[in-house]
């Protein structure tokens, strides 16, 4: 669930205090960290962990980082499903449709401070210019988390596929550039058709409600 190895490998290359940026620039820093951190981060849980179609490779995931007693009993599962799910009614976030809600105000937000000079690329590789900050670390690697994973319902990823392709890029220039990985993570002609069963089951489901 968390943003993983990509977070990890940037944020060793840089100092703690973001050195080389202003004091302006350094207070922003922490704001888009916190900001990206607390909005994504939620939405990344309800998606592993609120979603039935989901829920069994999140759980099966997450047993694989436990302790071997860990992963011989559901019922440790299942506290851990109870705990993310208390942390979501919390953030009002244990609602598939509040937690996309969520997404798309700080994605847009991000898109209008970093992204909005370009329609297609930014000019400079990173948020703040030539240089990484600790906001690149918390944004590549939340985006690589969901760009990169392999959930049967992946809503969020099809919303960044098709709204906000210069964020995505960015995220194959990050993995390429700190991890050795190079991606495509834009759509393909198999993400296309699991967006519009998604969207169709979607619809469905407020078919039967209405």
């Amino acid at each position: 669930d968390v943003p993983g190895h990509l977070a990890a490998s940037i944020d060793s290359s840089l100092d703690r205090s973001d050195t080389g940026f202003t004091a302006k620039q350094q207070a922003e820093i922490v704001a888009f960290r916190d900001y990206i951190d607390n909005s994504l981060y939620p939405v990344l849980l309800c998606e592993r962990w609120a979603d039935k179609k989901n829920l069994p490779r999140t759980r099966k995931a997450w047993a694989s980082y436990s302790p071997l007693l860990l992963r011989m009993t559901g019922y440790m599962q299942w506290k851990e499903q109870r705990r993310v799910l208390s942390l979501l009614d919390a953030e009002h976030c244990n609602k598939a449709t509040n937690a996309h809600k969520r997404a798309k105000r700080c994605l847009d937000t991000i898109v209008d401070r970093f992204f909005a000079s370009s329609p297609e690329n930014k000019s400079a590789p990173y948020l703040f210019g030539e240089q990484p900050s600790s906001a690149d670390a918390v944004l590549a690697g939340t985006l690589y988390a969901v760009l990169a994973s392999d959930l049967p319902r992946n809503k969020l990823r099809g919303l960044l596929q098709k709204d906000y392709v210069p964020m995505v890029k960015y995220c194959e220039f990050m993995a390429e550039t700190y991890f050795n990985e190079k991606h495509t993570f834009q759509a393909s002609a198999a993400d296309d058709a699991e967006h519009a069963m998604d969207n169709e089951e979607a619809s469905e489901r407020s078919n039967v409600v209405s």
